[in-house]
């Protein structure tokens, strides 16, 4: 799979324009910086964590619940902070309510496809846990964010969400076929509704870096994605690893290193 040919296909899709701004950092940044995630190691890595490991699935269902969780709570603090950018603000205020439905819906496809692999109760307390929709929420202008910091963030959230939708991509065939034939047209409901959400999230960070690449240093930005591309590459490692040591019993190989 042309992972970066995919990418910009989903953000020239999304787009008024070309983007010729991000497209050159972006591919750019990831000349510089390949990421791991690409690798074709990296996909045999969760398609034999997803077929070896017994009850991995339905533990990385109920992670991403938190995960999206927190992550539209993150969101919402960062759009409080910001009062100088009305692309960047919309775009964070409704990354952070798709985030937030994500994870409902992350325990309803955990309801849906695993049901019997979970305690009594255990995605009820889950989903009491989750945040709900950002709603009636104020700036915070006595404790706003620099541009260039919100720029670094924006730069992140692009890097994460093609991570994601590539973890999705990964998975969902997955989790289809793992739910009862009863349930498949609700679970593919749900996947493609993150999927969608996935894409535009992608694209309107895309955005931004695009707007910013054009109007400013473009150099500048590349390298720091090529830096934020490090940090994330240390990440997913580190991340494999752990799963390695906490579930493998030996049996994982080294699926990420050269």
């Amino acid at each position: 799979m042309d992972h970066v040919a995919e990418i910009l296909s989903v953000v020239a899709e999304s787009t008024d324009n070309d983007s010729p701004g991000y497209v050159d950092v972006f591919r750019n940044a990831i000349r510089r910086t390949p990421p791991v995630f690409f690798r074709q190691k990296y996909a045999d890595f969760f398609w034999q964590c997803a077929t070896s490991i017994r009850g991995w699935l339905p533990r990385v269902v109920v992670a991403c619940a938190t995960t999206e969780s927190s992550g539209s709570r993150a969101l919402a603090d960062i759009w409080s902070r910001v009062d100088y950018n009305k692309d960047a603000e919309a775009g964070l205020l409704e990354h952070a309510k798709d985030e937030s439905r994500h994870a409902r819906m992350f325990v309803e496809l955990g309801r849906l496809a695993f049901a019997k692999a979970y305690d009594a109760n255990v995605l009820d307390a889950v989903e009491e846990c989750l945040s709900r929709s950002p709603k009636n929420i104020n700036k915070n202008t006595s404790c706003l964010i620099s541009e260039e910091t919100l720029i670094d963030y924006v730069v992140q959230l692009n890097i994460v969400e093609i991570r994601t939708r590539l973890h999705l991509h990964f998975l969902a065939p997955v989790y289809y076929a793992c739910a009862p034939p009863n349930a498949r047209i609700k679970v593919e409901s749900i996947l493609r509704s993150l999927a969608r959400d996935e894409a535009s999230h992608v694209s309107y960070t895309a955005g931004l870096i695009d707007s910013w690449a054009q109007t400013g240093d473009r150099k500048k930005l590349a390298e720091l994605y090529s830096l934020r591309l490090s940090d994330y590459n240390e990440h997913t490692i580190a991340h494999c690893d752990k799963a390695i040591h906490d579930y493998g019993q030996g049996l994982l190989p080294d699926l990420i290193g050269d």
